[in-house]
């Protein structure tokens, strides 16, 4: 292994992306698709830190794809990487993925910056021991600071969501079950903006940090730089007056659709995107709910809104005044059949009408 650069050991919740030196291109650039956005950020990190390393099944390309470019795992992401780094900095894998978590666990215990390609959420339940019994309370166990034995700098990079006909166990939302361990940082872009800058400041961050990819925004495009929100600040990308949506990750194209409705029946939604939600910035949500004093959740995990409306319900009950209203799946399975799976997640219309029924009635 080369000499490694040694980057900055701030925590994640300092301002600023990244601690690597990775600058996203001009905001005047040509637009790019949420995937190419998570290629520059991993490309940029690797660059700038010889201790980044990716692990994953078919990263490299997989049954001997690397030799012709790769595949770059199941989305394409890691394409080009192989051939930028080489065999000992892009890792292919067997399908084993409590073998990756637990090899990311020992290389950012030894010094290293691992970032796992999970492929798809469901499969960390498969890797429960090494994420929930290790990577999660290595930092209680063994002390978190730079030389202890439980500072573990690593990422965790998988895909969720419905939409693209994968099936129930290739489409499941994580964040819920995540929000349950105190210790793992949770990124959810939405944005070819934030892919980069998230993405970006979890390989710079001196904690573990899921970063969860919605399947539908991988082909979206935008701008790769944009407004430099520091980790944890949430934004909001509508102002409102008479509720506060918060939409999470694939949610916020079909909420700002639904605010756009509503507005021209007089009902007008501020659309906050939290950006991540282990940070959650109370702050941000609790000077919106003070404007509106209504707040709705959509998301396509129940579980995760169900414990960020409890959050705010702690926090800023006084300000409501009408009960959270949520606007999620029904519980069960994604459905298979592609009628069933496309009425499965809310869309704009289905948003709309909740937010009308929580601003009229509640």
């Amino acid at each position: 292994m080369t000499d490694r650069t040694e980057p900055s050991s701030a925590a994640c919740s300092s301002a600023g992306y990244s601690s690597l030196g990775a600058s996203p291109a001009d905001p005047s650039a040509e637009p790019v698709t949420y995937r190419a956005a998570l290629t520059r950020a991993l490309d940029d990190a690797m660059a700038a830190d010889a201790g980044v390393v990716v692990i994953g099944e078919d990263v490299a390309g997989g049954a001997g794809a690397a030799a012709q470019g790769g595949t770059g795992g199941a989305f394409g992401v890691t394409a080009g990487l192989y051939d930028r780094f080489g065999a000992e900095r892009v890792i292919d894998t067997p399908i084993a993925e409590s073998a990756m978590l637990s090899m990311a666990a020992g290389a950012a215990a030894t010094g290293l910056r691992p970032v796992v390609d999970l492929m798809f959420a469901d499969f960390a339940h498969v890797a429960a021991d090494p994420l929930v019994n290790h990577i999660a309370q290595a930092g209680a166990l063994f002390g978190d600071a730079p030389g202890q034995a439980g500072h573990l700098p690593l990422v965790i990079r998988a895909a969720f969501g419905a939409g693209d006909r994968s099936g129930a166990q290739h489409s499941q939302p994580l964040h819920g079950a995540l929000l349950r361990l105190p210790a793992i940082r949770l990124a959810l872009p939405a944005t070819p903006a934030d892919a980069y800058a998230l993405l970006t400041h979890a390989i710079a961050c001196a904690e573990p940090v899921v970063v969860l990819e919605h399947k539908r925004l991988y082909d979206t495009t935008g701008p790769l730089a944009g407004d430099a929100l520091p980790w944890g600040r949430a934004r909001v990308v509508r102002a409102g007056r008479d509720a506060t949506l918060l939409a999470v990750a694939g949610q916020v194209a079909p909420a700002l659709d639904a605010a756009e409705r509503l507005s021209g029946h007089g009902i007008e939604v501020e659309v906050v995107d939290p950006r991540t939600l282990n940070p959650l910035d109370l702050g941000t949500l609790t000077a919106s709910l003070a404007r509106t004093g209504r707040l709705a959740i959509t998301d396509e995990d129940r579980c995760a809104a169900e414990i960020v409306a409890g959050r705010l319900a702690e926090t800023a009950f006084a300000l409501l005044q009408a009960p959270p209203c949520l606007i999620c799946p029904a519980p069960g399975p994604v459905p298979f059949a592609p009628g069933l799976e496309d009425a499965w997640a809310p869309d704009a219309p289905r948003i709309a009408e909740a937010l009308r029924r929580l601003c009229t009635d509640g």
